[in-house]
């Protein structure tokens, strides 16, 4: 016996097969959706530690700006202080040579009064 299919029963076999495979693609975008979200989260999570880096970086960029100027004002007394001591070097020395001479000159002025 030879079983014939009728367009009712083709139809029926064909909706469950539709069925089946409708159910399959919304588990598959359940979890597409699951991962999706997972990912958002994920992007979330990482912009804000992003902007916590960036909001370190400006300000560690800011201390470093800050020191540099506090180098360039030590650098800055450092050569006014090394100007100074190169003055006072100098002064030191012609003082050093007007007592050379006062020493020399004194006894030959008193020498010369004394006569």
């Amino acid at each position: 016996m030879t079983t014939t299919s009728s367009p009712l029963s083709d139809l029926i076999s064909g909706n469950a097969a539709l069925l089946v495979e409708n159910e399959d693609l919304r588990t598959e975008v359940t979890k597409l959706t699951t991962q999706v979200d997972a990912l958002a989260t994920r992007t979330n999570t990482l912009k804000t530690k992003l902007g916590a880096q960036a909001e370190a970086l400006k300000m560690q960029q800011q201390q470093l700006l800050e020191a540099e100027d506090r180098h360039q004002a030590i650098t800055q007394l450092l050569t006014a202080a090394d100007d100074q001591a190169e003055a006072a070097s100098q002064a030191i020395q012609s003082s050093k040579w007007r007592a050379e001479s006062a020493e020399v000159a004194v006894p030959r002025a008193l020498g010369a009064y004394q006569e």
